[in-house]
């Protein structure tokens, strides 16, 4: 199905706000990171190290279910001091 999935940090700067990829009805972080890999393959290295949320719940390797109106989101390491 295809859905929207928010970014932040670089590369949602140097992407858009929100990508658009194609992703079956059960997903995990590595089906998420995949398929936004297909999608933007300029961007696959940054992709691969980014954390994915399903509807503001992290998702890891649980498989979720997901609809078209699902709020997935790709978000990048984050390091501070």
């Amino acid at each position: 199905m295809k859905v929207t999935v928010k970014l932040f940090g670089p590369l949602r700067e140097q992407i858009a706000d929100e990508a658009v990829c194609i992703l079956p009805e059960k997903v995990d972080r590595k089906i998420i990171l995949q398929g936004m890999q297909k999608a933007y393959p300029l961007f696959a290295q940054e992709i691969a190290n980014c954390n994915t949320a399903v509807d503001q719940c992290f998702v890891d390797e649980i498989p979720v279910t997901i609809t078209a109106a699902s709020e997935i989101a790709l978000i990048p390491p984050v390091s501070g001091g």
